[in-house]
Parts: structure tokens; C-alpha cells; sequence
């Protein structure tokens, strides 16, 4: 999320501190995912999250991607998965309530619904977490994962 108001801010401070201590760098990336393939960062594994605020800010933000948010989004996953030997990436499922929203909303629910559609064509793995509960729901043939392992 991108830190407009003091608020955002709290909440940005309050996920960079739960991190702290994991083992792992917090980068905060609200425009061209991309390029943290040219970053160098010190790790084997990237965790992205979330794509939901991710296509927001590509969608609406000066400087993002405007209609082809999950386009550009995607390129920079591949690259990415070039750069980095595993992406772990946190997305949300959105739109399935049969509202008809305004037409802003509704380009938004798209353009993250064509990014899901993409991300499980490049993922390896994909897992559904509901209530907590991780099932798979794609898995490419030769990937030997169990959840929890």
C-alpha cells in the first residue's frame, strides 16, 4: 500500500516491524514489480505481497501501468523469476460476489482476475489458504511439494 496519510503509514511501520528479525529484507515496491529484478537483493526467495494493492497502485497511481496493470505486473514476475531462485506471492480472490460494482471497480476486479489467471500459468505451485487452511490448486506436473514440508 502506498503511504497516504498517517494511518498508512502505521500500518506500513506495524508489517515492516512483524517482519523484523526473520531472516529476511523488507523492500517496499508500489510501482514496476519488475524492478527489484536489477535490485540485487541478498536473498534466494522473494515474498511479494499483495497483488491486490499491487494492481491498485499500477491501475491508479501516477507513473503505474493504468489499464494493463496485470500486463505489466506479470513481465516483471518473469523477470523476477529470473533473478531469484524462488517468488512467493501472496494475491487475493476478489470479485466472485456477483455484485456489479462502478466501472473503476469493475476494471480493477478484471485486471486482478487476468493477474491470478497469470500467475497460476507461471507458478510451479499454487495453493488456496481459507481460513487458514492451505489446499492445492495447481501444481505442475514433476513438482514433488507437500504442504507444510
Amino acid at each position: 500500500m502506498q503511504p497516504f496519510g498517517e494511518d498508512a503509514r502505521r500500518r506500513i511501520a506495524r508489517h515492516l516491524a512483524l517482519r523484523e528479525g526473520k531472516g529476511f529484507a523488507t523492500v517496499e515496491q508500489y510501482l514496476n514489480i519488475g524492478a527489484l529484478a536489477d535490485a540485487k537483493l541478498a536473498a534466494d526467495t522473494l515474498l511479494i505481497e499483495c497483488m491486490s494493492n499491487l494492481t491498485a497502485n499500477e491501475m491508479f497511481a501516477p507513473g503505474g501501468a493504468s489499464g494493463n496493470a496485470a500486463e505489466r505486473i506479470l513481465t516483471g514476475l518473469e523477470r523476477l523469476s529470473e533473478a531469484y531462485s524462488n517468488l512467493v506471492v501472496v494475491t487475493n480472490d476478489i470479485g466472485g460476489d456477483g455484485i456489479a460494482y462502478d466501472e473503476g471497480t469493475m476494471r480493477y476486479i478484471e485486471q486482478l482476475g487476468q493477474l491470478n489467471q497469470g500467475l497460476f500459468r507461471l507458478a510451479d505451485l499454487g495453493y488456496e489458504v481459507f481460513c487458514g487452511i492451505p489446499t492445492v490448486i495447481s501444481r505442475r506436473p514433476g513438482i514433488d511439494l507437500e504442504v507444510g514440508k
